[in-house]
């Protein structure tokens, strides 16, 4: 998934306020009623074959978080923090930096078809057949994703079975097979998602949206065409998943009900078996995430295809990159003030529920690409009212700049964000997230502790500055999609988007 396609999905889709990135939790197998034995004799890696111990090069705690960190001697960085809450539960998240980052036009989507050798597990001498039922009753499985800037291979379980879970993402680093039925499987779900997309004005979105953004040049913020599916091979991939494992900087991150010590042992064992390969660092990768900005408006407005002939419209704006707090937080309080806002105008247009539609104003902070975050105004309308509709947008998100919130507003908008971020702060699988690029952000998890007290400190002044240093300036998109009308053609694509 591009990252362009993750960061506005939410503005699209949503019609509730900012959202606050979560990763889930890999959900542990069904218990099975004949359940194998589980002594070390049946582990994946004989006890008698495990890799040998490797050294630690540095061991630090970030005490306030609760938060250890350490580097092996390969390169490879793994963080740990210990959650009682999780009953019964491990997470191991392994990020590979680099993969979709890499790709160019002759080698797009290959990251995503790489990483089904994690989600359809298997080995080069263990099909993904064999390999579940040697996992049968260890309640340990694994899911391999693509994000924006990484390749991130997640094993999760029952802490009691923390090793096997170790040794498992051992394999899938050394010796991972990419299965052809697995790319069989991915590429059809591709060419449905393909197919999909271009339905309706919706779907479409968050794809015109990256064509607004990202140069004809650069495919990586894109979705996948048909013909870059077509392309891909088993061979391919898997040649493309080798030398990711090889050579890509890792972190990784280990949450759960787990010990300490043992968490470190097992990294120790198994993740400094892994070739060295450079450290994580916050110059990772540093040139690949370099994207043109256009200095000008980048407008669209396109009669496409809708299943339920409403128009999309939207106005862009740049913001601001995801730790940013000082205007992070003002910015998505602004945001949810100015979604409440135009929900209100909409319906006293559209009395009736039904001819509403959704609306979002949504903060997407920049991350992969850094002095790309946007905030970005996304509502459904009536065809013949689409114009009027993307004026009002942009009327009312300038008022908000000018005049600030009300005490009104920003009494209900406060505790909600902080909310938010305290329920960030205690999910696991968002700490999993922080972890994993602990050394690729320079993050502290100690400041990221105090955001949701921060949030309360939030001015109304700091909310109307903060917005009007963003929607006074030239939008950096202005989209409108309108519904194709019988008979009509559908309009090309613009042949020079953003960035040429």
């Amino acid at each position: 998934m591009s990252l362009v396609k993750m960061l506005v999905m939410a503005a699209c889709l949503a019609s509730s306020v900012t959202t606050i990135a979560r990763a889930q939790v890999v959900p542990p197998p069904v218990e099975t009623p004949d359940k194998p034995a589980r002594g070390e004799e049946n582990w994946l890696i004989p006890m008698d074959q495990r890799p040998a111990f490797g050294e630690w090069k540095t061991m630090d705690q970030i005490q306030t978080a609760s938060v250890w960190t350490g580097l092996l001697g390969n390169g490879v960085r793994v963080s740990w923090k210990y959650f009682p809450v999780e009953k019964q539960t491990a997470q191991i998240q392994v990020a590979l930096y680099g993969g979709g980052l890499q790709e160019d036009a002759t080698t797009r989507g290959l990251t995503e078809a790489a990483v089904q050798a994690w989600t359809t597990a298997a080995l080069t001498d263990m099909s993904h057949a064999e390999l579940k039922s040697r996992l049968k009753g260890w309640n340990v499985g694994s899911l391999g994703e693509v994000a924006g800037d990484f390749a991130r291979l997640t094993v999760a379980g029952d802490n009691i079975h923390l090793e096997l879970q170790f040794q498992l993402a051992y394999l899938l680093l050394t010796k991972p097979r990419v299965e052809p039925a697995a790319i069989e499987t991915w590429k059809q779900q591709q060419l449905r998602e393909i197919e999909g997309r271009m339905r309706g004005t919706r779907a479409a979105f968050p794809h015109v949206m990256a064509e607004a953004l990202f140069p004809a040049a650069d495919p990586r913020g894109r979705a996948l065409t048909r013909e870059q599916v077509d392309a891909i091979t088993v061979e391919k991939a898997q040649a493309w998943l080798e030398q990711l494992i090889k050579t890509a900087p890792i972190e990784i991150s280990v949450v759960g009900r787990v010990p300490k010590d043992n968490v470190f042992d097992n990294a120790q064992r198994y993740f400094a078996g892994l070739a060295p390969r450079p450290e994580v660092t916050r110059q990772t990768n540093a040139q690949l995430r370099v994207i043109p900005k256009a200095d000008h408006t980048v407008r669209i407005d396109r009669q496409m295809p809708s299943s339920n002939g409403r128009a999309v419209v939207s106005w862009g704006f740049w913001a601001c990159d995801e730790y940013d707090y000082e205007r992070v937080l003002p910015l998505q309080l602004a945001a949810r003030i100015a979604t409440r806002r135009f929900d209100a105008t909409i319906s006293k247009l559209l009395p009736e529920r039904g001819n509403r539609g959704g609306v979002s104003w949504a903060l997407n902070p920049g991350s992969t690409f850094p002095g790309m975050g946007m905030l970005v105004g996304v509502a459904t309308a009536p065809p013949g009212r689409a114009d009027e509709f993307h004026e009002r947008m942009l009327t009312e998100i300038r008022e908000l700049a000018e005049t600030g919130p009300t005490q009104i507003e920003m009494e209900e908008a406060l505790p909600a964000l902080r909310e938010q971020w305290r329920d960030r702060l205690t999910d696991m699988g968002g700490w999993a997230m922080l972890l994993e690029s602990l050394a690729y952000t320079g993050v502290d998890p100690a400041q990221v502790l105090l955001v949701p007290d921060k949030v309360l400190e939030v001015t109304p002044e700091q909310v109307r500055d903060a917005l009007r240093t963003v929607v006074q300036s030239e939008p950096a998109t202005s989209i409108v999609l309108r519904p194709l009308q019988a008979g009509a053609v559908q309009q090309p694509a613009p042949q020079q988007p953003a960035g040429n």
